[in-house]
């Protein structure tokens, strides 16, 4: 049996990887070094799963839902080594408490339904070391069985992070739509319209979808994004690695924009809020916004864009309105 020394060394290096893995990219040799880890003793999988927990109950789910406070919410700490979020990350799980945090998040084999309410990101390590995120307004099942690991994207959007097992693929489905991976990071998303959308950010995936007329297959890799729609033709492009990290933001609880119209942020705003942004103007709704906003605060963004581009914000039953501003030369008759 092992020692209770020995437990808590296991429990320390697992959370320092996790810690290393949310910091950046690993390199090849880092990743190497990480899957000779988990395959030398089964434990090193359970304290590994059970230090993304932590993670996750101390970092991004902590910091988003009915508590979500954007004064305290940094993502710039991510690039900081030891910070002191960290550091209280690293003593908690290398002194055991995370055993008993771990087992709230942690999946039973025999699969469950996982969802989100609108505003809050869920992080969920799977009990074969993948890692779910769940986007806002979302919902998934989850069943893991000898020689699958499926999981049933019900509605929104999820980030799967894929431990790599070669005798069990992972599975998604989502409507008639399916992918297949081994070891990866993708995204699988069901929008509005029916269409499926698949993002990969690392490694491979098979994505097949009888949406169409016709039943299509297509082999997607790092930084590639399709969309397979009813009655159409699946289509595939290429992103810039900057594009991806652009469209993942969501995983902070930000919303990323790089010349989008203000439509579209309304659009993407109600994703996450209640608190709906209404533009009545079709000149206004046409404007375009660069910038990274906090997913929650819809009020927030409108003041913002508003200051910059001369807009005027009324609230209307409770949503946020956006209509033009007064131009330069009435203001300066009214002063």
């Amino acid at each position: 049996m092992a020692s209770r020394h020995d437990r808590n060394d296991i429990a320390a290096t697992a959370a320092d990887w996790v810690a290393r893995c949310d910091r950046a990219s690993l390199s090849v040799r880092e990743q190497a070094e990480l899957d000779a880890w988990l395959a030398e003793d089964v434990r090193h999988v359970g304290a590994w799963a059970r230090a993304q927990a932590v993670y996750a109950h101390f970092d991004r789910a902590a910091a988003l839902g009915r508590h979500y406070d954007p004064e305290r919410f940094d993502p710039e700490r991510r690039g900081q080594p030891a910070s002191r979020h960290r550091r209280r990350f690293l003593w908690v799980a290398g002194t055991g408490i995370a055993a008993g945090v771990a087992g709230l998040a942690l999946l039973p084999r025999g699969g469950r339904q996982l969802s989100t309410r609108l505003g809050e990101i869920l992080r969920v390590p799977l009990e074969d070391g993948s890692v779910l995120t769940l986007n806002s307004a979302s919902r998934v099942e989850v069943r893991f069985s000898s020689s699958r690991r499926l999981v049933r994207l019900l509605r929104g959007e999820a980030l799967f992070d894929v431990a790599k097992d070669a005798l069990r693929p992972f599975v998604v489905q989502a409507a008639r739509a399916t992918v297949v991976a081994v070891g990866t990071s993708f995204t699988v998303a069901r929008e509005a319209d029916a269409s499926v959308r698949v993002m990969v950010r690392e490694g491979k995936v098979d994505f097949s979808s009888d949406l169409a007329a016709s039943i299509a297959t297509q082999r997607l890799s790092a930084d590639m994004l399709a969309i397979a729609g009813p009655a159409e033709p699946m289509t595939v492009q290429s992103l810039e690695p900057r594009e991806v990290r652009r469209r993942l933001a969501w995983r902070d609880g930000m919303i990323s924009f790089e010349g989008d119209t203000l439509a579209e942020a309304a659009r993407r705003f109600a994703r996450y809020s209640n608190v709906h942004i209404v533009i009545d103007d079709p000149r206004v709704a046409r404007r375009r916004v660069v910038g990274l906003y906090s997913a929650t605060d819809p009020v927030g963004f409108a003041k913002a864009v508003a200051l910059s581009m001369n807009l005027r914000v009324t609230r209307r039953d409770g949503d946020v309105v956006l209509s033009p501003g007064r131009s330069r030369e009435r203001r300066s008759a009214a002063e």
